[in-house]
């Protein structure tokens, strides 16, 4: 299993940067582990992330829509 936990303080201050600023986060970060090229693309549970992540933004935004149109 890769370690995920290097970037782990940058990525927390950034979602609290973005969360202080009133803004909507869609689900946890993605980090893709890989040390040569093409080796993110074998990371299952990175992948596995970035489908999850891609299906709250979807969702975020249909709502966002439906309220616009309100």
């Amino acid at each position: 299993m890769p370690l995920r936990s290097g970037g782990s303080r940058t990525i927390d201050t950034m979602l609290h940067f973005l969360l202080a600023g009133g803004m909507v986060v869609p689900g946890f970060p993605v980090l893709g582990v890989g040390r040569e090229v093409g080796d993110v693309n074998k990371d299952e549970e990175g992948i596995s992330r970035a489908r999850d992540a891609a299906k709250n933004m979807a969702w975020l935004i249909k709502t966002m829509k439906k309220a616009q149109e309100s």
